[in-house]
């Protein structure tokens, strides 16, 4: 395993105990707090990792499940009569991207011209992608712009860094002409911006939270939600405002904005394991902040699901991973090789990222059926396999050997 993919699997280890499910106190199994986490934007697994790290372990027809984040009871929405078994579809020979969506994918390397290692972040436009580098694990110290046609990166900002800090910039957004991201400085989350033309930070906003669970950008706000108790809030991009609770947002959390919505994530049926599948979900009630529709899933299937405005994905008991609309149509099953991959809201209400028979990682398009490989390998010996978990992005990127494949989804 090269030192980059031992890097990756050490954040996402981290991501997912700080997700897990808290053991009961005295029993000396209570997780440390990270002391820095990058990966509330997107995860890292590598094959071995799958099934732990997506926040719901399968252990013998058991199931680990993650606990709730928004603190929001569950919301059952099981039909009195189940549906059949959906099976997983047969093996099938997947066309590469670059024939199903011309132009969408770029193989990249993982070095800025001045021989700096980057992360993809975020996209600014349809060739330019906002990348950062680091002075030390985990602690991003700069922002670029990259051009994924001819690798040329220009520097935006670099990045502050309070001591005592406890979680590093993390969550980069871009929008509006900026970019903006995250940190806890050990007492409140800050969150910073910066012009894309160039130029310092600013300090947008902050609260007493332990962090953020969804940072985003609408005209010339931020805007975003406090991990764990929900409540979103916005202020100027440009910095000098006072951050604003947007009205009836209590306890909800940013999907896809304007959706917001709760719970955050899926409650455990009871303590840290369960047999009782059901058909509950992360977001299974949502609101759009601009038209104030409101729609609930009504799912058919005993699953652990995760819920976009439009689609939800779930995982059930027969070990294959599917999609409904949130009214419980459209149900089908998703070409996957690997138990419970990926299961975490559609990106851009569209697309799952998936691994078809035949061990590569694939595009798997819900509103067309048409499904794109990437040529990557995942398995022993093989590359890790990245999973965004913002479901509003754009970007989709995954490891190589020597840099990166990047998506921009958005082209599709």
């Amino acid at each position: 395993m090269t030192e980059e993919l031992e890097n990756a699997l050490r954040r996402t280890l981290r991501d997912a105990a700080e997700r897990a499910p808290r053991a009961p106190q005295g029993i000396g199994l209570e997780p440390r707090r990270p002391r820095a986490s990058r990966g509330s934007a997107r995860m890292v697994l590598t094959a071995a990792a799958v099934a732990v790290a997506i926040g719901g372990a399968t252990v013998g027809g058991r199931t680990l499940l993650s606990g709730s984040s928004s603190g929001t009871p569950a919301a059952e929405h099981s039909t009195a009569a189940p549906s059949p078994a959906l099976h997983r579809p047969k093996k099938t020979n997947v066309p590469p991207i670059e024939k199903v969506w011309p132009g969408v994918a770029f193989h990249v390397p993982k070095t800025l011209p001045n021989g700096h290692v980057f992360h993809p972040e975020a996209v600014i436009d349809d060739h330019t992608i906002a990348v950062t580098t680091e002075s030390s694990f985990e602690k991003a110290d700069a922002v670029y712009a990259y051009d994924l046609r001819n690798h040329q990166a220009r520097q935006i900002t670099t990045i502050v860094t309070p001591p005592k800090t406890d979680l590093f910039a993390n969550d980069f957004t871009v929008g509006g002409g900026y970019v903006a991201w995250w940190l806890n400085d050990g007492t409140r989350v800050e969150i910073w911006a910066a012009p894309l033309s160039g130029g310092p930070g600013k300090l947008v906003g902050q609260a007493n939270s332990r962090g953020l669970s969804a940072l985003t950008i609408d005209g010339k706000d931020a805007v975003w939600s406090l991990d764990p108790v929900g409540g979103v809030y916005r202020a100027p991009l440009a910095g000098g405002g006072t951050a604003r609770m947007v009205p009836g947002s209590a306890s909800m959390h940013i999907l896809d904005w304007p959706w917001i919505g709760s719970p955050r994530t899926m409650p455990p049926k009871s303590g840290l394991v369960t047999d009782n599948f059901a058909a509950t979900g992360g977001f299974a009630h949502v609101k759009n902040v601009s038209t104030g529709e409101t729609r609930s899933a009504h799912l058919t299937d005993r699953a652990l699901w995760q819920c976009a405005p439009t689609w939800c994905l779930g995982y059930g008991p027969n070990f294959v991973t599917e999609v409904q609309r949130r009214d419980g149509s459209g149900r089908q099953a998703i070409p996957s090789d690997v138990n419970g991959f990926g299961v975490h809201p559609p990106l851009l209400d569209r697309f799952v990222i998936t691994t078809p028979s035949g061990g590569t990682i694939a595009v798997y398009d819900l509103r067309t059926g048409k499904m794109g490989d990437l040529a990557i390998k995942h398995g022993k010996g093989q590359n890790a396999v990245v999973v965004a978990r913002d479901p509003a992005s754009r970007l989709y990127w995954t490891m190589t050997n020597d840099g990166y494949v990047v998506v921009d989804l958005g082209a599709i």
